[in-house]
Parts: C-alpha cells; sequence; structure tokens
C-alpha cells in the first residue's frame, strides 16, 4: 500500500488525489531490489530514496518527505497509532505472493509455527 507519513503534506489533504498525480508529483522511495512490472504498476516520475528493507521505508515514510510502498499489516498498524496514512488504496496497491519451506520430517512443528504467525497478522 502506498503512505505518506503525518508530516507529510497529503496526511491532512488528499482530497481528490489522483493516481496520475501521486505518481508524477511527489517524491518517491525506490526499492533497492528488482520489482517485476506486472506486479508494480507505478512510475514515479521522482525517486528520491532508495532502500533494501521495509523499516528503512517506513522510517523515511515517518520522516515526511517521500511516500513509498509498505506491506498492509505495517501500513495499517502505523496508520492505527496516527502516524501514516494509506494513499489510494485501491488503485495503488498490489499483491505479493508469499511462500513459506520447511524440511518434510518437520511438517507438524512448522505447520503450527505457521498457523500462529498468520493469526498474528
Amino acid at each position: 500500500m502506498v503512505c505518506c507519513g503525518r508530516e507529510h503534506r497529503l496526511f491532512y489533504n488528499s482530497e481528490g488525489l489522483t493516481f496520475e498525480d501521486l505518481e508524477q508529483n511527489y517524491p518517491w522511495i525506490k526499492r533497492g531490489y528488482v520489482v517485476e512490472h506486472h506486479i508494480n504498476h507505478i512510475r514515479p516520475k521522482t525517486l528520491s530514496a532508495t532502500t533494501y528493507h521495509m523499516e528503512a521505508t517506513a522510517q523515511l515514510i515517518l520522516a515526511g518527505y517521500h511516500v513509498g510502498y509498505l506491506p498492509r499489516d505495517l501500513a495499517r498498524r502505523y496508520e492505527g497509532m496516527g502516524l501514516m496514512k494509506i494513499l489510494l488504496p485501491n488503485e495503488a496497491s498490489y499483491d505479493v505472493e508469499h511462500h513459506w519451506a520447511y524440511r518434510e520430517n518437520q511438517h507438524k512443528q512448522a505447520a503450527d509455527f505457521l498457523h500462529k504467525m498468520m493469526n498474528l497478522l
């Protein structure tokens, strides 16, 4: 989900914000790794920072200058604390499929762990 921090001007006034406006008129945080074009359909005009970790992305968003993508659960957590705002959630977000891997002989323990983790989200 695309977010801005409480110090960003869009936090208090995003009424009428369009996808094109968000893409073309605000500084974005760039992912430091390759994101496939069919997943991430936004092509920001201004990439003003690069991060390789979600924690770093979150800190830059919280600083109030940049907008950028965060995973839904992390974005909602910050939004719930009043520190971030999710922008255009229906237009400027995408889903990423995650996979878990574990050894076959640890199936029961891995399944129990995964179930507990999913309940935390």
